[in-house]
């Protein structure tokens, strides 16, 4: 293997392997980034098991071949390299030669053939979403994520499904962690083809690496192989193992619109804004901001013997129904911040049946975004 690469393509395609190469795992080879030339380009592989990516990229190619090259330590020499432009090429006793015509390296490798390449299936059916869609759908439910070691994996990926609404079949993304629920709908090119059957889970890791893809922009082609999640873009493939874990029924949990009490319109900076004070008098032991709703007004108090008390009203406007007495019902501020930052909305509508059940968010300019947040006790 012997080859030449511009520098700048050469380190965001070793950047993006890095973040999925395995750094804890006993494994080796689960750490290095596999390198494989052919014709004018090199493939660029990562996996740790569970996610498996491949990029292919220009190369003046000398002669083919392919090695498997620590991943961590490769991405230091280029992002420390002061030349524009790398050689490389593999030697005698698993050695790699890389210059970038000013200093020298050389990197122990490990065999090509010991590299788990997760191929991607045939005679897939892909759907077409553009990545600034894909983006909002992963940020309005990725926030409720927990780590596995925390909540267990039936709270650790983003549930995916198609919905039909009438003559309309959308790509819905749902999230929770058992206190908070999120979803959004969206209609996507071609997600009347993709079986997806009762819905798929996909890792919140997973997520987030699909996320990147969706940073640069343009069209991304989604499919399902097997047990594996596929998203492609240009010269770039990720295969994403699906968790393995039956989602909780989420719908049953969704209050209905005939059982909404009251519901208030508020401005959403301005909302934020008071939580993030209620927030300075919050403490890991006691969490909850108390939302006082009367009249044209909520008020936002916290309140720590510890630590000492904040006091914030707000105008409101009623949506739907009227408060018939005042009502006090107590959250957990960061999960309000949490939902309503995202949202593109300058004003957002809290649905309320009582003061045991959950708060309902959504805003008109969030078309098929909502959140619900169950209550703390008081």
């Amino acid at each position: 293997m012997e080859f030449k690469i511009d520098r700048d393509p050469f380190l965001k395609s070793i950047s993006k392997a890095y973040s999925i190469t395995d750094k804890g795992s006993n494994m080796p080879i689960l750490s290095t980034v596999l390198i494989s030339t052919k014709g004018d380009s090199i493939d660029v592989f990562a996996t740790d098991l569970e996610i498996s990516s491949q990029e292919n990229i220009p190369a003046e190619v000398l002669s083919e071949g392919s090695t498997a090259i620590p991943c961590k330590k490769l991405l230091e020499i280029i992002r420390e390299s002061s030349g524009d432009k790398f050689y490389i090429k593999e030697e005698e006793n698993q050695r790699i030669f890389i210059s970038d015509g000013n200093t020298e390296f050389k990197l122990a490798s490990l065999p090509a053939e010991e590299f788990i390449i997760t191929s991607e299936p045939e005679n897939l059916k892909f759907s077409t979403i553009e990545a600034s869609e894909l983006r909002d759908m992963i940020k309005k439910t990725i926030y409720n994520l927990s780590t596995v070691e925390d909540m267990g994996y039936k709270f650790s990926g983003i549930f995916v499904q198609k919905k039909e609404k009438g003559q309309d079949v959308f790509l819905r993304f749902v999230s929770t962690d058992g206190s908070r629920l999120s979803l959004i709908d969206k209609k996507v090119q071609g997600i009347e083809e993709m079986e997806l059957g009762e819905g798929i889970f996909v890792p919140k890791k997973g997520m987030i690496e699909i996320n990147k893809i969706a940073q640069e922009g343009g069209p991304v082609s989604i499919g399902l192989g097997n047990k594996d999640f596929i998203v492609k873009k240009e010269n770039r493939t990720l295969i994403i193992r699906l968790l393995d874990v039956k989602f909780p029924n989420y719908e049953g949990a969704i209050p209905k619109d005939e059982d909404i009490k009251f519901s208030i319109k508020i401005q959403k900076d301005r909302f934020i804004d008071a939580l993030r004070r209620m927030l300075i008098f919050t403490t890991d032991a006691y969490k909850s901001v108390i939302l006082l709703i009367k009249n044209d007004k909520i008020e936002l108090m916290s309140s720590n013997i510890e630590v000492g008390e904040a006091r914030e009203s707000i105008d409101i406007e009623y949506e739907k129904g009227q408060l018939e007495e005042d009502m006090k019902i107590a959250f957990n501020p960061r999960f309000f911040i949490d939902a309503v930052q995202p949202m593109e909305s300058d004003f957002i509508t809290l649905s309320f049946i009582d003061k045991d059940k959950a708060c309902i968010i959504r805003g008109n300019e969030d078309p098929f975004y909502l959140s619900i947040i169950m209550p703390m006790r008081i």
